[in-house]
Order: C-alpha cells, then structure tokens, then sequence
C-alpha cells in the first residue's frame, strides 16, 4: 500500500510530507502566525472545518487526531483512513457540526473534556515563524529561536536584563539536567539488557524521554491550580487564608493573613540561619557589657529585661500603601492596609533587605470601616504571636522549642494611632501617645514646663471612662481599646517607636 501524502496548501510550492507528525510541525514552524491562517482539517469524513487561527487547528489536532502525531505512526491509504474516520465519529468533534468556517478564539475554546495526556501535549508554540522554509533546523536556528524569545520578553512583556539572565540560566540548567536524565535512564536500560561499561542511547529513547520532560513541564503549568499545587508540593508553599470581616447578611468583605509560625519554620530551616541569629545576639549581649549605655534591641531597654533571654525578638510593622488600577470601572487609587513582621535579631546590615521583612497580612483599607472588622483582622495575628510566645516553635533542624517574644510595632504617627486606639488627628487636643502635651502648648520648651508621661495603668483608666460613658468620644486622645491588647508584652503606650522622620521633617 502507498502512504498517504500531506500537502502544505498555505506554501506556494504545496511542499509535501509522508507524516503527519512532520506536517504538523511545518504547519507550527512556518505558519502559525501568519495573519491570514486559514486551514482545512480533512483527515477523516467526519471533519471539514475551516480554521482561521492556529490555535484553534492545533486544539482540534489534539484532542482527536493526537495518534497522529506519533513520529513512528504510520498512515495508510485504505485502512488507516477508515480507523481514523472510526475514531473521529467515536469522538466527535463539538467545534465541527458542520463543514463551515470558524474562527475560534481562546473563549470558544473548551478545555472542560480535555485529560491530562492530551493537555500535556498542547505546549503553546504560537511565537516563531522566524525560521525560513529553505533552512534546515541547526544550531543557529535555535540560536536565532531563542533570540526571538528574549526579545519578546524584553519588548512585550518589559523585562529587565537581569530578569532575562536568569531565565536564560535556568533553561541551561533545565537542559543539562535532561541530558543526565536521558542518560539515567540509558544506563537502566542497558543494564537489563547487557552489561556493559559503554551506553548506548536511541533516538526513540530520548525522544520519549523528551516527551515525558514535556508533560511534565506543562503539566505543572496548566493553568493556575496547577502552577500552585507544584508549588506546595516541591517548595512547602502555603497560600495565604482567607479572613471573613463582615457578617453573613453583608457583602462579602475579606482580609488575608499568612502563618507566621510557618514562615518561622521556613527561614529558621534553613542551615545558616540559627546560628546566624544566635552570634548576633552575643555580639551584642558582649557590647552592653562593656558599654551598659548602648542599646542595640528591645531587649536592652528597660521593659526588654522582663523577657525571656534566650528568646527570638518579633516585630511587626503596619502601613497602608496605595496601588493604582488605571483602566475600569475602578479606575483610581486604592489603598491596601498592610502588616509585615520581622526577626529583630538580624544583623543590622540585613534588616533593610526584603529577604528579612516578611507579610504578615493584607487588607483592602476601606473594609477596616469599624472596630470589629479591625479586630478580626489583627485576630489571627494575636493568636500567633501569643502562641509562640506561649509555646515556642519546634524545627527540624533544632533539638528543642525555640522561644519568641513580641518587642514593638513600627509605624508612622496615622498608623500607629490608628492601631494603638488614639486620635487620628494631630492639630488639636491630646495629639501625642507618648504624653499628654496638648496642641497649643507643643511649642514651650521641655525647660519650662513638665508634661505627664502617658502608663499603662493610665492608659486603662481613660479605656474605663470611655466604656462607661459611651457618649464621650475621646478622653486625653483615646478614643479605644487597640485590637492588639490581647497580646502578650503589647502595651499602646510603649509599643510604638517614635516616627522621627515625619516628627522632624513633617511636624509643625
């Protein structure tokens, strides 16, 4: 019987291929992203359909003519024709009802009743059609392929250089992590075979070793879901956790937190990081020996004696950012209240790398609208934090519970009133947390008059007033408990650190 031949009607010399798998990938090199792609599917009876996007022919080849695309697959004239026809009427085709045009984009596409297998083989190769008809696929061809890649990353998609660079690393640490696979797996074969100290590789072999290593990659990036399930499973990723704020009967209003223990776990696993933290602790225990005047930490400070020594300092820091959607119905500013926490036993050269500040927490500002909203929002925050502060943490890598205490929250004054339940305003009354100066007397000198120092225990006294005359809305500038007063070591007047750059170059 003679093989059936496949003639390329979008070439002007109608070039000709014995396979199918050879046609298909001149169809994928040469022509994909012509403008003007218009391609008949005529493999069996029961097709007929028109295609007008690459896209849209390829999906169909695969998922109804993938035994096609087999190299080793040989087609028929007579019998291989009538299997084909057999197959495509046991799966019909729900793009190909009739034998017109259709120009199907990616929403019309459904990939519902696609399995993995055939997924696996849908690997998007929509970019090139770089590579001329008359060259042969070489080694300048894939060089001037990838070339065409990196300056669709660079000019599409605006990624910098050094993004680039590390793109173009891991491609060749992903190739030579196949050649020792293919490899592998030739060693494995000759040994069931024949022993023998030389391996001997065919072409079959690394072309199914290829195929497998292109499943997998797509795979792994199907879509989203998927992409984040390989992330929990090679990489320990944890999402972050849904955090309802409002009640049932309302609109649905959501913050998100991440685990701090479980972001302990991660960063103190790893080898150097113990250690690193614990020599840093010494230093500085050594140099306030020397010189009982510095302080390095909260735990040099008065209130830092009471804490555990051998105990990891955490602190949180709290600020709103603003992020920009320029087009849409939303178009605008909207700000995101924002929680991160870091370990305040890292180096000082470090503490400003973002490598050491971690997110806590996320939240859209304007659902923050009353107190009981931004109390479950710093919940589970609360219930942390005492519980490290309680239990510890066990680690692999540590023969024993490691113990954390909270030290402050860094903030600026809007933030840190905010939290801490004193007035939002600082251009009249009691406007400072940390005393009880008034707005029309913060110009007298320090020499000349005395300002009480806001406690702990007057603190409570003007919470207690507050709650037993509701209709007193601010008393010495409280104007509420702080949604973090169920946390151990937390004390709003002491808590906060001063904001020295807007103090000395926003102040009046």
């Amino acid at each position: 019987m003679s093989s059936k031949t496949f003639l390329c009607k979008l070439c002007n010399t109608n070039r000709s291929f014995n396979k199918f798998h050879d046609y298909f990938r001149h169809i994928t090199l040469y022509h994909a992203d012509e403008p003007n792609f218009q391609l008949t599917c005529d493999l069996s009876n029961s097709c007929g359909v028109t295609y007008k996007k690459f896209t849209s022919y390829k999906m169909h080849i695969h998922r109804h003519h993938h035994f096609l695309l087999n190299s080793s697959f040989n087609q028929q004239e007579n019998n291989d024709l009538d299997d084909i026809d057999q197959l495509s009427i046991q799966q019909p085709d729900t793009t190909s009802v009739d034998p017109v045009t259709v120009d199907n984009t990616d929403e019309n596409i459904i990939y519902a009743n696609i399995n993995n297998d055939d997924f696996a083989n849908q690997w998007d190769i929509s970019s090139t059609n770089i590579l001329r008809e008359d060259k042969q696929i070489n080694l300048i061809a894939v060089q001037q392929l990838y070339t065409r890649f990196l300056l669709e990353m660079r000019e599409q998609h605006i990624l910098p250089q050094t993004v680039i660079q590390s793109i173009t690393t891991y491609i060749v640490n992903l190739l030579d992590i196949v050649v020792d696979l293919v490899e592998e797996q030739a060693k494995k074969k000759n040994t069931s075979q024949q022993p023998s100290t030389a391996v001997n590789v065919s072409v079959n072999d690394i072309r199914t070793t290829i195929k497998d290593i292109e499943q997998a990659i797509v795979f792994s990036t199907r879509n989203e879901y998927q992409f984040l399930q390989s992330c929990k499973k090679f990489f320990n990723y944890t999402p972050p956790i849904e955090n309802l704020l409002s009640s049932n009967q309302m609109k649905k209003e959501y913050s998100y937190h991440i685990s701090i223990k479980q972001s302990l776990k991660e960063i103190l696993e790893k080898g150097e990081m113990l250690p690193f933290l614990i020599e840093n602790i010494r230093d500085q225990i050594n140099a306030t020996q020397c010189d009982p005047d510095l302080i390095f930490s909260f735990r040099d400070c008065i209130k830092g004696k009471k804490i555990h020594k051998q105990s990891f300092l955490i602190q949180l820091y709290v600020d709103d950012i603003g992020v920009t959607n320029p087009i849409g119905p939303k178009k605008g500013q909207h700000k995101l209240t924002m929680v991160y926490f870091m370990l305040e036993d890292v180096p000082d050269p470090f503490r400003s790398m973002l490598q050491c500040i971690h997110l806590a927490a996320i939240c859209y500002s304007k659902y923050l609208d009353n107190d009981e909203k931004i109390r479950k929002f710093y919940d589970p925050i609360v219930k942390e934090l005492n519980d490290l502060q309680l239990t510890g943490l066990t680690i692999n890598t540590f023969n024993s519970q490691l113990l954390f205490s909270f030290s402050a929250i860094a903030a600026d004054n809007l933030a840190a009133h905010s939290v801490a339940g004193f007035q939002q305003t600082f251009s009249s009354g009691n406007f400072c947390r940390r005393c009880l100066v008034t707005y029309e007397n913060r110009l007298i000198p320090l020499t000349d008059v005395h300002f009480i120092q806001r406690t702990y225990s007057q603190h409570e006294k003007c919470l207690q007033l507050l709650k037993n005359k509701p209709y007193i809305k601010s008393v010495f500038g409280v104007v509420g408990p702080s949604p973090l007063n169920d946390l151990h070591n937390f004390d709003p007047t002491n808590s906060f650190p001063g904001d020295a750059m807007h103090d000395f170059f926003e102040g009046n």
